[in-house]
């Protein structure tokens, strides 16, 4: 399942030039992927036990989940993000691992509280999306959650953003997560981006 398109939009808040990565120097940008992550774990409303950073890019808001989890696996699909992660975000109850979205659940050995999906959803295209949604439903601990925030659009690829798939509907995007989960309480925010204006979804599910 090779579905997923996420290369363009890793974040980076540091230079390593070993790795050969730039910083983004907009603090403005930095400033509001990190409040995201932050937002994610004040909304999952709970404190220790384990979790899952899905698509954790460069490891920041693993390192963040970190403070509040015993312990917190970050995965992602890219050598380069994982290298920068386990160099720049290290922390005593964190660990970095390579997956994508339909190996995750393979490499997971123990079965998440949490699960937190920041802006990785409209990277994927439908079926992919449906994929992984039904899977983290059976793949977290009984009683997890799984907080998700993602662009809203029009069951399509982005006008916008070249980096964005397939960016879910409102009706669609509640349409799979009650497909895969008991509760779910979804709210949407309006915001500038730096393609423009955009709506954000925020999903908490249990």
């Amino acid at each position: 399942m090779n579905a997923i398109r996420l290369a363009g939009e890793r974040l980076y808040l540091t230079d390593d030039p070993e790795l050969g990565i730039t910083g983004n120097p907009d603090p403005d940008v930095c400033a509001r992927h990190v409040a995201r992550y932050t937002k994610a774990i004040e909304l999952a409303e709970h404190k220790g036990g384990n979790w899952l950073d899905f698509a954790c890019g460069s490891g920041y808001g693993t390192a963040l989940a970190a403070d509040v989890a015993d312990l917190v696996v970050g995965m992602d699909r890219d050598p380069t993000a994982i290298r920068y992660a386990v160099r720049h975000h290290k922390r005593p109850n964190v660990a970095y691992r390579l997956a994508t979205p339909d190996t995750v659940w393979r490499t997971t050995v123990v079965r998440p509280n949490v699960v937190i999906c920041v802006e990785t959803l409209e990277h994927m295209d439908a079926a992919t999306q449906g994929y992984y949604l039904q899977a983290t439903a059976r793949g977290m601990a009984r009683g997890g959650t799984l907080v998700l925030a993602c662009p809203l659009g029009n069951d399509g690829p982005s006008r916008v953003n070249p980096w964005h798939l397939y960016e879910p509907s409102k009706e669609f995007l509640i349409d799979m997560l009650r497909a895969n989960f008991k509760d779910v309480s979804l709210h949407c925010e309006d915001y500038i981006s730096t393609s423009g204006p955009a709506t954000q979804a925020w999903a908490v599910c249990r």
